[in-house]
């Protein structure tokens, strides 16, 4: 049986509180939402500025008779059973701890903070998330040489937040491929995503860009063990013209529909 959300109201119009979101979501108009990670945080709790008129988040810092602002307690507080069920907390240790603490992974942030960086294993070969130099590094001394966010700028796709690019698993490196050049595809190039820089290592992406410390963690989180995920060539988008692999025992069916993916410059 579906729960029934927590309500809270404010000015006069009634919000579910969406833990599963992180949201407030307009009671009888879901599509309407305001997400907790865009709010000001206060000390047990949020603070934004509302707009009566849109029943949204303002875009506008000014106050007025159409603009006020509004504070909530934090989601803990809002809907306790919910985040419990979510974080697998029981509800009354909830009284001893706020938003943070449940949302974030503590250990890993500990261990974040003592200096230690993210690994993010890519097709079994493993890599130490740098953001200070603007690279993944080898994780063992291969000689290889890792792989730079500037190399891969071009591999951005805003919409998915993640670098989708073609990797050679036997050289555990970024193989950029001239899809006009070729018919075929290389055996061992495969397509994999990789989180942007920001949701790999909050952490490090604060300090490297002079953001508050903390800023971004609720929404992101902290992992210090990340593991890039394979994209199909039909998602990567394969030209038409370009056939994969063939293996043993598997009969080659067709072409691969070409995708058009979205790029953009990440933030």
């Amino acid at each position: 049986m579906e729960r029934e959300l927590p309500v809270i109201t404010i000015e006069e119009t009634d919000f579910m509180v969406d833990v599963h979101n992180i949201t407030l979501k307009e009671q009888g108009n879901e599509d309407n939402t305001i997400s907790i990670f865009h709010m000001r945080e206060l000390k047990r709790g949020y603070e934004f500025i509302y707009d009566k008129l849109t029943k949204s988040m303002s875009l506008w810092t000014a106050v007025d008779e159409n603009r006020v602002v509004v504070a909530i307690p934090e989601m803990v507080d809002l809907d306790p059973i919910g985040m419990s069920l979510k974080y697998g907390v029981p509800v009354e240790e909830l009284q001893t701890k706020n938003d943070f603490e449940l949302m974030v992974d503590q250990e890993a942030l500990r261990r974040r903070l003592d200096g230690e960086l993210p690994i993010i294993e890519i097709e079994g070969h493993s890599f130490i998330v740098d953001l200070a130099n603007n690279r993944l590094a080898p994780s063992r001394d291969t000689g290889a040489p890792g792989i730079s966010f500037a190399a891969i700028e071009a591999c951005y796709d805003d919409e998915k937040e993640a670098y989708i690019i073609t990797f050679n698993t036997k050289e555990g490196a970024y193989q950029p491929v001239d899809f006009e050049k070729i018919n075929v595809l290389p055996e061992d190039i495969v397509a994999v995503s990789i989180p942007f820089e920001l949701q790999l290592d909050p952490i490090g992406f604060n300090q490297k860009y002079g953001s508050e410390e903390f800023q971004f963690l609720k929404e992101y989180n902290v992992a210090l063990q990340i593991k890039a995920q394979e994209v199909s060539w039909q998602k990567f988008g394969l030209p038409n013209h370009v056939m994969q692999p063939q293996k043993k025992g598997v009969k080659q069916v067709g072409k691969n529909e070409s995708v058009q993916r979205k790029r953009g410059r990440r933030l």
